[in-house]
């Protein structure tokens, strides 16, 4: 995807609100979002899930670099 591509397709999405009574079903949601926005790319879907997350889920993510892209932080919250 052509930055300036990638750069409309963050600025138009919306991800939903962090459900913590289905935190499964939220990743599945905001995946789809996404795939149909063409955002393959790990660090990109990093920054954009960690700016929905409210504080308290976001501080369980290590800082370490192998929670640094989108499927490290998502097994942290997950697990």
């Amino acid at each position: 995807m052509e930055v300036s591509n990638l750069t409309m397709a963050v600025a138009e999405l919306r991800l939903p609100r962090f459900a913590s009574s289905d935190v499964k079903g939220w990743f599945r949601q905001i995946e789809l979002d996404f795939t149909l926005k063409g955002i393959r790319n790990s660090r990109v879907k990093y920054s954009l899930m960690t700016s929905a997350l409210p504080g308290e889920v976001f501080k369980i993510i290590p800082k370490d670099e192998e929670h640094r892209d989108y499927e490290g932080a998502k097994r942290a919250i997950i697990f």
